[in-house]
C-alpha cells in the first residue's frame, strides 16, 4: 500500500509539473514593453512625422519646427523619411506603419500629390489626425489641414525676380532653363503654375522659358549640377535658370560657380548654408525662402486642435520672404539665416 501511495503522489507531482511547462511562459513580453506602446496597443504619446526627405537642410529644419512643438506640448517625436523623392512605395510603407502604431497624430510631407491620395485618406479614415506638411494630395478631402507655402504665390515671387534681375542684365533675349526635384508633386505644379502665369502676363515679347526640356533631379544636388552644366552647353545663349526646389538651386549656383558665370541669372526657390555666400558672389541673385519652420511647428500645433475637437483651417498659408545679396542684413532675412547658421557664411 504504502509503494502504491508513492507512486500516485509521483504521478500528481509529474502532472502538476507538465501542466506548468504548458502554461505561459513568465519571459513573453507584455504589450506594455513592447515597442514602447501602451498596453491598449497605442503610442498615443507620440507623434509621427512621415517627411519626403532624411539628411535634407531644408527638411532638417521642417523637423526642428517638428520636434519643438511636439515637445513643447509633452509628446514624442518620432520621424521617419524618404532617401529619394521619389520613393512612394517606401512612404505608402511608412505611413501605414505610422498609423499601425496609433500615436496622438501623424503629419506628412506626401512625396507624390496624386500617388499618396489613398494612403493619406486611409490614415485619416483611422481616426488619427492627419496633417499635411509643405505638399498637399490632388483631393480636397482625406486629411484635415494641410500647412504649406501658397505654392502659386511662391512661383509667382520667382517669376517677378527672374524680370526684374533680366531688366537689369538689359538682356535683348531672355533664355529661362527650369529644374525641378520631380514633376509628381502638387508642390512642384503650383509653383510652375504660378510662374508661368505672371512671366506670360509680365515678361518681354520674345522671351522664353525652355518649358519642355525641364530637368528631373529627384531632389539630389548632384545631378541638378550636372543637368545645369547640360542645359548650358545646349544652349550657349541662355541667360537664365530658375531652380524649382533647393536642390535645383544650389545644384545651379554649384555649376555657375564652376564656369564663373555671373552673367547668367539665377533665381532659387529655398535656402541653405551655402545661400548666403552664393548670393553674396552673385551666382544667386535672388533666394525665394519658405517659413518651413513654421511648417513643422504648426502642423502639430494643428493636429493637437482636431485631436481636442477644435476647428482648424484647412489651409494654412506660411508665406515667403525673397531674399537678395542687398537684404541680407534686413530682419525678414534674420529670420531665415538663424536656422542657417545665423550668418553670412
Amino acid at each position: 500500500m504504502k509503494a502504491k501511495k508513492l507512486v500516485s503522489l509521483l504521478l500528481v507531482a509529474v502532472l502538476a509539473l507538465a501542466l506548468v511547462a504548458c502554461g505561459p511562459s513568465s519571459s513573453e513580453p507584455s504589450s506594455s514593453a513592447s515597442g514602447g506602446q501602451s498596453s491598449s496597443g497605442s503610442d498615443s504619446k507620440k507623434i509621427y512625422f512621415v517627411s519626403k526627405i532624411m539628411g535634407s537642410q531644408y527638411w532638417s529644419v521642417v523637423e526642428d519646427g517638428f520636434n519643438s512643438a511636439c515637445e513643447e506640448n509633452g509628446y514624442e517625436p518620432v520621424v521617419n523619411g524618404l532617401q529619394n523623392e521619389t520613393d512612394v512605395e517606401k512612404q505608402v510603407q511608412l505611413l501605414a506603419d505610422a498609423v499601425t502604431a496609433k500615436p496622438a497624430a501623424i503629419c506628412i510631407a506626401p512625396c507624390d500629390s496624386q500617388a499618396m491620395v489613398q494612403s493619406v485618406t486611409e490614415a485619416e479614415a483611422s481616426g488619427i489626425p492627419v496633417v499635411l506638411i509643405d505638399t498637399k494630395i490632388a483631393s480636397e478631402e482625406g486629411f484635415d489641414a494641410c500647412i504649406a507655402t501658397d505654392n502659386k504665390k511662391a512661383g509667382e515671387e520667382c517669376a517677378k525676380q527672374m524680370i526684374k534681375y533680366l531688366k537689369k542684365a538689359n538682356v535683348d533675349h531672355a533664355k529661362v532653363g527650369v529644374l525641378v526635384a520631380s514633376t509628381g508633386s502638387q508642390t512642384v505644379t503650383d509653383r510652375l503654375d504660378g510662374f508661368k502665369e505672371y512671366w506670360d502676363a509680365n515678361a518681354e515679347d520674345g522671351w522664353e522659358v525652355l518649358w519642355n526640356e525641364q530637368k528631373i533631379n529627384d531632389g539630389d544636388t548632384s545631378k541638378a549640377l550636372s543637368d545645369a552644366k547640360d542645359l548650358i552647353m545646349a544652349h550657349p545663349d541662355l541667360n537664365a535658370l530658375w531652380g524649382v526646389n533647393n536642390s535645383g538651386s544650389i545644384g545651379c549656383a554649384t555649376a555657375l560657380k564652376e564656369l564663373n558665370r555671373t552673367d547668367i541669372t539665377l533665381i532659387g526657390m529655398d535656402f541653405s548654408n551655402d545661400t548666403p555666400q552664393l548670393l553674396e558672389d552673385g551666382f544667386i541673385k535672388a533666394a525665394v525662402a519658405q517659413r518651413q519652420f513654421q511648417m513643422g511647428y504648426q502642423g502639430v500645433e494643428t493636429a493637437l486642435k482636431v485631436l481636442n475637437g477644435e476647428k482648424v483651417e484647412k489651409y494654412v498659408d506660411t508665406g515667403v520672404i525673397a531674399i537678395e545679396k542687398d537684404t541680407l542684413d534686413s530682419d525678414e532675412a534674420a529670420e531665415v539665416l538663424k536656422y542657417y547658421g545665423g550668418d553670412k557664411k
